[in-house]
C-alpha cells in the first residue's frame, strides 16, 4: 500500500482544517455579545474538534505504521505538529473562557490519544524549541515522555540536526555583512541554491544520495555506454572531455540514450526515488526560516518544496513571480528555474537546453530583475558548477553597467585559488564567504548561525510573544 499517498492526503486534510479553525477562532474573538458570539463559539468548537481529530489520526497512523522511525516521516507529513500543539494549548484557554461567559461547556482533549499526539509533536519539533512545547504540555497537566525516553526516541532525528562544533571558526567579515544586510537592515535578498543543498540533505554520492556534477556525468556516460553503444575507449574519452566541457558531454549522452533520457533522469531525481535518500533536513528547513524576499533553485528534485511544504514556481511563471516578489508575496515559494522532475517543465540539462532557455528574452529579463533589485546569496554551488557559470555568463555579466553599487552577490566557497577568486570578483562582483577546502558542511554551519541570529532578533522585537 502507498503510505506516502495516504499520509499526504491526511496531511492535506489537517492543513485545511487548521485554516478553517483559525478563521473560526478569529470570528469568535471579534463577535459581538449575544447570538453572534454563541453561534461563533459553536462554529469554533466544531472546527477545533475537526482539526484535533485530523491531527490525532495522523499521529496515530505514523506511530502505528512506523513505530521505530516515524519521526522521519513526521518531518515530511506532519511538520505543523509543533505549531498545532501551541494552538491547542493557547486556544483551549480561549474556548474555555468563552464557554464560561456564554454559559456553555467545552472539554479540552486529553487521555492517551492526546498524549500520543504530544509525543509525536515533540519529535517533529527542532531541538531549540522542543522544551518550549513540552513545557506547554506540562502546563496543561498532560503526561509526557521523560527526558531519557524522549532522547532515545530522538536519536535518529538528532543525527540529522546540525550542531556547530566547538572550535569551528565562523568569524568572516563577508558573512557579517550578509547578517547585517539580510537580518538587521532587512535589505531584500534573493536566495539561489544549487545541488550542494540536496547533496547535504541526502547521502553524499550515488547510489545512496543525490549526485554532484562529476557523479551525474559519470552516471549518464555509464548509461549511454550500455548495450555496446560505446566501447571502453570511447567512454574514457567522454569522461576526459567532461572535465573540460561537461554540459556538451551530457548533450551527447542524451542523444545516445534517445527516448530513455527522461526515464534516466526520473531514476535519479523523482520524488519516489529521492524521498528514501533523505538523511538530514536541517539545511532546507533553515533556508525556509530565513527572511529571503525571493527563493530560486537550479535543482530538478522536489526536496526543498516537499520538506517545507511550499509551492514550486515553474519556468513559465517566473515573470509572474517577479511581480509577486516585488509586492511582498510568494516569498516562501521556490522558483525552479531549470525545471522540476515533478512538473511539466522541460528540464534544462544539456547545452542545447541551456541555449534554448537562456535565449528566451522574457525569461532572461525576469532573471535579470532578480539580480538588479535584490542582493543575492548563493548556497550549494561550486565556482566550476556549469549551472552557476551559465547564470553568471548569460545573466549577471550583462548587468555590469546597470547594476547598482548597493547590490551585493554573495557565495559560500572553499575556493583557495586567489587568482580564480579575483577573477570572479572582477567579472561578476561576487563576494566570498570562505571556509576550509572541501569542508562543505561549513555552509550548513553558516546558515545555522544566520538562523540563530534571526531568532535572537525576533525575540528582542516588541512584537515577540515572549515579551
Amino acid at each position: 500500500m502507498n503510505w506516502t499517498f495516504i499520509f499526504n492526503g491526511a496531511y492535506s486534510t489537517l492543513r485545511d482544517r487548521k485554516q478553517a479553525f483559525e478563521a473560526a477562532i478569529s470570528k469568535l474573538i471579534k463577535a459581538a455579545p449575544g447570538s453572534d458570539a454563541s453561534s461563533s463559539f459553536d462554529e469554533a468548537v466544531h472546527a477545533f474538534a475537526d482539526m484535533y481529530s485530523s491531527a490525532q489520526l495522523l499521529a496515530t497512523e505514523l506511530a502505528a505504521r512506523f513505530p521505530d522511525s516515524y519521526s522521519d516521516l513526521c518531518q515530511f507529513y506532519a511538520s505543523d505538529f509543533a505549531q498545532l500543539l501551541v494552538m491547542f494549548a493557547e486556544y483551549t484557554d480561549v474556548l474555555v473562557d468563552h464557554a464560561s461567559k456564554l454559559g456553555k461547556t467545552f472539554s479540552p482533549p486529553g487521555g492517551s490519544d492526546y498524549e500520543q499526539f504530544i509525543n509525536v509533536a515533540a519529535l517533529c519539533t527542532p531541538d531549540p524549541d522542543r522544551d518550549r512545547y513540552l513545557l506547554i504540555s506540562a502546563k496543561h497537566g498532560l503526561p509526557r515522555w521523560d527526558a531519557t525516553t524522549l532522547d532515545k526516541k530522538l536519536k535518529n532525528l538528532r543525527d540529522r540536526i546540525i550542531e556547530i562544533p566547538a572550535g569551528v571558526d565562523l568569524d568572516d567579515p563577508v558573512f557579517e555583512r550578509v547578517c547585517d544586510q539580510l537580518l538587521v537592515r532587512q535589505i531584500p535578498t534573493a536566495l539561489i541554491f544549487g545541488s550542494g543543498g540536496s547533496i547535504a540533505v541526502t547521502s553524499m554520492g550515488l547510489p545512496n544520495g543525490m549526485p554532484n556534477w562529476p557523479q551525474f556525468i559519470k552516471y549518464v556516460i555509464e548509461l549511454a555506454a550500455k548495450d555496446g553503444r560505446w566501447d571502453s575507449a570511447k567512454k574514457q574519452s567522454l569522461i576526459d572531455d567532461a572535465k573540460r566541457d561537461p554540459v556538451r558531454v551530457v548533450d551527447r549522452c542524451k542523444s545516445a540514450l534517445g527516448g530513455y533520457w527522461e526515464e534516466a533522469l526520473e531514476d535519479l531525481f523523482s520524488w519516489s526515488v529521492v524521498e528514501g535518500k533523505v538523511r538530514r533536513i536541517t539545511l532546507y528547513r533553515n533556508l525556509s526560516i530565513l527572511p529571503f524576499a525571493a527563493r530560486l533553485t537550479t535543482n530538478y528534485d522536489a526536496l526543498y518544496e516537499r520538506i517545507n511544504n511550499v509551492p514550486a514556481i515553474g519556468q513559465q511563471n517566473l515573470s509572474k513571480a517577479i511581480v509577486k516578489w516585488r509586492n511582498g508575496k510568494w516569498a516562501t515559494y521556490i522558483a525552479k528555474i531549470h525545471g522540476s522532475i515533478d512538473s511539466g517543465d522541460d528540464l534544462v540539462v544539456t547545452e542545447t537546453d541551456y541555449n534554448e532557455l537562456y535565449n528566451k528574452e522574457a525569461w532572461r529579463a525576469a532573471l535579470r530583475d532578480v539580480f538588479l533589485n535584490y542582493n543575492v546569496l548563493f548556497v550549494g554551488f561550486g565556482l566550476s558548477d556549469p549551472y552557476f557559470l551559465f547564470l553568471m555568463n548569460r545573466v549577471v555579466q550583462d548587468l555590469k553597467q546597470a547594476r547598482s553599487p548597493d547590490r551585493h552577490y554573495y557565495i559560500f566557497t572553499d575556493e583557495d585559488d586567489e587568482y580564480n577568486r579575483q577573477h570572479f570578483e572582477k567579472q561578476y562582483g561576487l563576494e566570498f564567504v570562505r571556509y576550509p577546502r572541501a569542508a562543505h558542511i561549513y555552509q550548513e554551519y553558516y546558515i545555522q548561525r544566520l538562523v540563530e541570529r534571526y531568532r535572537d532578533i525576533l525575540n528582542k522585537s516588541p512584537l515577540s510573544p515572549s515579551r
